[in-house]
């Protein structure tokens, strides 16, 4: 099939598109497309392992986007991304941000998307932090068993049913006085009492890095 990309100016953002001509997606299927290692039926060719358009779905959505599918069998598909635009005349001395240290500040992240998790690995070592990361419970409370961490950033909602609530138990249990940070995409307001009654600060996601460091800095503080 036929592959065009292009980008476009559209109101205050640009957007990307890439369109092909292959057998298209039926209506039903396009949600799944975006799922990790799903590989859709029809294509004249299977290749790959089905990570490409996840890996897309999550960086889009760390950065505050979506990507949208345009498609129907036999005329091929359209995906469309739009990014804000922006330039470096916008951008003028007085606004830019104090910049962070978190020199030789041991954070340990724990997160079951390794997309994430790498983000905020190289976000927080940008400003100096020594990031550790853990995709379970367990694996954060054998790294704060070891060498007790400064801080810790978990995500509400984890795999395999383990919650957040759960890793702060285990982890202060371990560290007693822990500075953590919550991080969850559910903005309930159920879900924010329980995270106040607990003293803890919540973020909700998506994060950028400035944002997840300052609040770090004055938990650890």
């Amino acid at each position: 099939s036929k592959v065009v990309a292009s980008a476009l100016p559209v109101g205050d953002a640009i957007e990307i598109a890439v369109h092909d001509t292959g057998p298209g997606i039926a209506p039903a299927d396009q949600s799944r497309e975006f799922d990790d290692l799903v590989q859709l039926p029809g294509s004249a060719q299977r290749m790959g392992h089905g990570l490409g358009l996840g890996i897309v779905r999550r960086v889009a959505a760390l950065l505050g986007t979506q990507v949208r599918v345009e498609s129907a069998p036999g005329r091929g598909a359209t995906f469309r991304w739009q990014v804000p635009a922006t330039t470096s005349a916008e951008v003028e001395p007085s606004d830019v941000p104090t910049s962070i240290s978190l020199a030789g500040r041991r954070i340990v992240l724990l997160d079951d998307d390794p997309m994430v998790r790498g983000a905020y690995a190289n976000a927080l070592a940008g400003m100096g932090a020594i990031t550790v990361t853990a995709a379970t419970i367990a694996e954060a409370c054998a790294e704060v068993a070891q060498v007790p961490p400064d801080a810790a950033v978990l995500d509400h909602r984890l795999a395999q049913g383990e919650r957040g609530f759960d890793a702060v138990a285990r982890l202060r249990a371990l560290a007693p006085g822990l500075a953590i940070v919550m991080l969850s995409a559910d903005s309930s307001r159920a879900l924010a009492e329980q995270v106040r009654a607990l003293g803890l600060p919540l973020l909700r996601k998506p994060i950028d890095g400035e944002t997840l460091a300052r609040t770090l800095s004055g938990a650890i503080d």
